[in-house]
């Protein structure tokens, strides 16, 4: 048995010098649409009038950027922003346009790490009697080797009480309906796209909060360190000297 679990041990430290860990990593909001269903709405003044606030910001273990912040008027083509962070072993992208928002990570060696958010940020203000619906498609893939994360969510609250109705954590098919001070919240899915969407009653409401998030980290643990010569030797002649010893013990038998 002995033999057995030294034979496993010098394997396993084979196998360890190969070892390499490694993370890839892009998650998007895109598609994204914006329909006054009834009544009227409009977006609120915000740093501009009618204006979309986006924000962006990158880091990568050994690289770290300044965050890009700037004003667009929302659902109006403008050029693509981007921020990127790349180093020695990691890299990160943040990017958004008009209708979408976007990331990606990269850990091509061991020990590295990487950040990225991008968003969109404003209020808007709704009639009485009116109804609004966002609607945007997800994605999350990559190949991951250690630890990472990633998501893409929508946030709706009235700004009155910073309470976001709605917000991370509802997964695809998580459908739900409610009301909050005469006003209705809810979150659908439908062929793959997600859905929110904000009824006001008798009332108006104004300054609602809207935002929309793409982030993710990846975090990639240092590999196995190759053992030195000496010590593969030791291991292998520890394994042989083991040999010898049961086969003596055998013989004895």
């Amino acid at each position: 048995m002995a033999v057995k679990h030294l034979a496993a041990a010098v394997s396993a430290l084979l196998l360890a010098a190969g070892a390499q860990a490694s993370s890839s990593i892009t998650a998007s909001l895109s598609d994204f649409g914006v329909a006054i269903t009834q009544g009227s709405a409009s977006w609120s003044p915000t740093f501009e009038d009618n204006a979309l606030f986006v924000r962006l910001y990158v880091n990568s273990s050994d690289v770290v950027t300044t965050p890009t912040n700037d004003v667009m008027t929302f659902g109006s083509p403008f050029s693509t922003m981007s921020l990127a962070s790349s180093g020695t072993v990691s890299s990160a992208l943040a990017s958004a346009s008009a209708k979408s928002l976007s990331i990606s990570l990269s850990t091509p060696a061991a020990g590295g790490s990487a950040y990225a958010f991008a968003s969109w940020e404003t209020h808007f203000n709704m009639a009485a009697h009116s109804s609004v619906t966002f609607s945007w498609l997800t994605s999350n893939a990559g190949s991951v080797s250690g630890g990472a994360t990633a998501y893409s969510d929508v946030a709706l609250g009235a700004a009155a009480d910073q309470a976001q109705a709605i917000g991370k954590g509802y997964l695809t098919g998580s459908n739900f309906a409610y009301q909050i001070d005469g006003v209705n919240y809810s979150y659908w899915t439908a062929n793959g796209r997600q859905f929110a969407s904000v009824s006001t009653g008798a009332d108006a409401l104004n300054n609602i909060g809207f935002f929309a998030r793409v982030q993710g980290h990846t975090v990639d643990v240092a590999a196995a360190a190759v053992p030195e010569p000496e010590s593969l030797a030791l291991a292998v002649s520890g394994l042989a000297v083991a040999g010898v010893l049961a086969r003596r013990r055998r013989q004895a038998a």
